[in-house]
């Protein structure tokens, strides 16, 4: 507010000596009210929001969202105490959809103000805390059109998408990611636990292979890898898959010890896969040797009863 008056004081001066200058005293009396109506009214909000922000540090939030609310009302054309009101609303678990709306009304004012964006990103992420996926959608709208083509407000799109449950727009989401920043791999996890979720193993490998040429050492990505082809019932691979991230893993790490859980495990399904399969054989082999003795047996029916009598 000083650097304001500042910026106006000398304007003021020299309106002010061009009218005593001129000798017209009913202009200088009309320019030393609006002066003072400027600064009051400046002061008026200024002074109103430091209450407000007293009063919310001291634990009075009702205090201090009447106060902001009612200094709103006061002065509907100054946006100012918008931010506040956000901040209070947000620190206090209020109305989150409100919150965006009043830093939406800030921003539109002071254009990518960083501080506003950064809050609007802290509604995203509550928003998904509490299972508000399309409210956080709205807020990576909203980050998206302040700031286009940055990669987190993208990202957050793409988890608000998962969120709702739309597999499409995760997709086009991550790929466009991944295509912009491919060492990136964020992106690449949403994806791949997308696909999995509907069930599609093979996209999910193709995913990781991806990852993989980007980053050959991710002992992750390739025991995330080995499990989506067990699910596939590529034992070959999985086997593989699990060997090769024993070859990456430092000896003695967590990662190491499950890779070897999941190389055993592999080697558990095969024969589990194996048995059952003899199983089945076994099973079916068994059907069709009951239905060809029934078969005999309606045949010699069929041949006794039919046999003409005496």
């Amino acid at each position: 507010m000083s650097w304001c008056a500042g910026k106006a004081a000398p304007r003021w001066v020299i309106s002010l000596n061009r009218a005593m200058s001129m000798k017209w005293p009913w202009l200088t009396c009309a320019l030393l009210l609006l002066v003072s109506a400027t600064f009051a009214y400046a002061d008026e909000v200024d002074d109103g929001i430091v209450a407000a922000t007293k009063a919310f540090r001291s634990g009075d939030v009702s205090g201090a969202l009447k106060a902001l609310e009612a200094l709103r009302a006061a002065n509907p054309d100054d946006v100012r105490p918008n931010a506040q009101l956000a901040y209070v609303l947000l620190m206090s678990d209020g109305d989150l959809e409100r919150v965006l709306d009043l830093l939406t009304e800030h921003l539109e004012v002071f254009a990518g103000d960083v501080w506003a964006l950064e809050q609007i990103a802290l509604v995203a992420e509550r928003a998904l805390d509490v299972g508000r996926p399309g409210l956080a959608r709205n807020c990576a709208k909203t980050l998206k059109k302040a700031q286009p083509g940055e990669k987190e407000h993208r990202y957050l799109w793409a988890r608000a998408s998962y969120r709702m449950g739309e597999s499409e727009s995760v997709a086009q989401a991550c790929r466009s990611l991944i295509d912009d920043y491919p060492s990136w791999e964020l992106p690449y996890w949403l994806l791949a636990r997308s696909h999995s979720d509907h069930g599609l193993y093979q996209k999910v490998v193709e995913v990781y292979r991806d990852l993989l040429k980007e980053q050959p050492g991710n002992v992750d990505a390739r025991m995330s890898m080995a499990r989506a082809q067990l699910h596939q019932r590529d034992y070959d691979a999985a086997e593989e898959s699990y060997r090769s991230a024993l070859e990456t893993a430092r000896r003695g790490s967590d990662l190491r010890a499950n890779a070897e859980a999941g190389w055993a495990l592999v080697k558990e399904e095969r024969e589990l896969s194996k048995r059952l399969r003899r199983q089945s054989e076994f099973l079916d082999l068994l059907l069709i040797g009951v239905l060809c003795a029934w078969g005999v047996v309606i045949v010699v029916l069929v041949a006794v009863t039919s046999r003409p009598s005496g």
